[in-house]
């Protein structure tokens, strides 16, 4: 396991709600990758709540698809989208305890990226459990889909990333 978080999500560009460490209402999720798979540490707070003392299951959602499209920039090395999703809750995630965010690549068919992630307890537990179809984009698609700032994003994740070997 790689404990070292990405450092090209850690830059001043990155305001996402699931992984910048400095968006301030965000779930600051910090991925570590093993293998073919990334994880991360996950407390829901107070204003993550739905029921009392319960994170809201659209924030747990949101940390399943968080993880599952970090998988395929981190393991698959490409920026995706979210074509469509699904998630089955299990038990509670509760507000102030420790859980583990993960996900995994099932298979790639050309452009399609089909992943699966869950939220599990300290215990191993699973929570809640997601799949998902993602589209890759190259970074020529991602100027024209979402403009010059959010291509010049892509382009500093890129280079910011280690080199393979």
């Amino acid at each position: 396991m790689n404990d070292e978080p990405d450092q090209a999500v850690s830059g001043p560009e990155n305001r996402c709600f699931g992984c910048s460490p400095t968006n301030p209402i965000g779930l600051q999720l910090s991925f570590r990758t093993s293998g073919e798979q990334v994880e991360a540490d996950f407390v829901g707070r107070d204003d993550h709540c739905g029921v009392p003392g319960v994170v809201h299951g659209g924030i747990v959602m949101t940390a399943i698809d968080e993880a599952m499209g970090y998988v395929i920039h981190s393991v698959a090395d490409s920026i995706s989208v979210t074509k469509s999703a699904s998630t089955d809750f299990r038990r509670p995630v509760w507000v102030g305890a420790a859980h583990r965010v993960r996900a995994r690549i099932d298979r790639i068919e050309g452009a399609d990226v089909f992943v699966s992630g869950e939220v599990v307890d300290a215990n191993g537990k699973i929570c809640a459990r997601g799949r998902a179809h993602f589209v890759t984009l190259s970074p020529e698609r991602v100027k024209k889909a979402f403009g010059d700032r959010a291509a010049a994003a892509v382009r500093t994740v890129q280079a910011a990333r280690p080199a393979r070997s």
